[in-house]
């Protein structure tokens, strides 16, 4: 994972971030009502989550060409201070990857497979969605 994080382009790390912060959202509901956790340690997690989402931000904000593997080393090191985190952020951060793959040189949206719509046709939008 770390060398397919080190390959992503400028704009890739950018989207990356984005999918990466709301992924660990999606962590944050999961800690919260899992109720095999006590409060602490759900708390706890919560608490590092929360520094890891600050260092997602950093990341994106960043322009430095090391942000993206300085992130993962600081996410090592807060999943250490809350051991539970680590499966959770994993998730995120393979979910994230997965979607930057899904996306990339994609040649047919979301949208347009949702709408049936092949490579040859292109999907129109209702006139609330901006089209005429």
């Amino acid at each position: 994972m770390r060398e397919q994080v080190k390959s992503l382009t400028k704009s890739q790390a950018k989207d990356f971030c984005i999918h990466l912060w709301n992924e660990l959202t999606i962590a944050g509901r999961s800690i919260w009502t899992d109720e095999k956790l006590d409060q602490a340690t759900q708390l706890n997690a919560l608490k590092w989550l929360n520094e890891v989402q600050h260092r997602v931000w950093g990341a994106y904000s960043s322009d430095r060409p090391d942000s993206l593997m300085h992130l993962l080393g600081r996410i090592i090191s807060h999943c250490e201070e809350a051991p539970i985190l680590g499966f959770h952020v994993r998730v995120a951060l393979d979910r994230s990857l997965a979607e930057l793959a899904l996306t990339k040189g994609r040649a047919v949206s979301d949208v347009d497979q949702l709408a049936g719509a092949g490579l040859n046709n292109s999907f129109k939008p209702s006139p609330h969605q901006g089209g005429a």
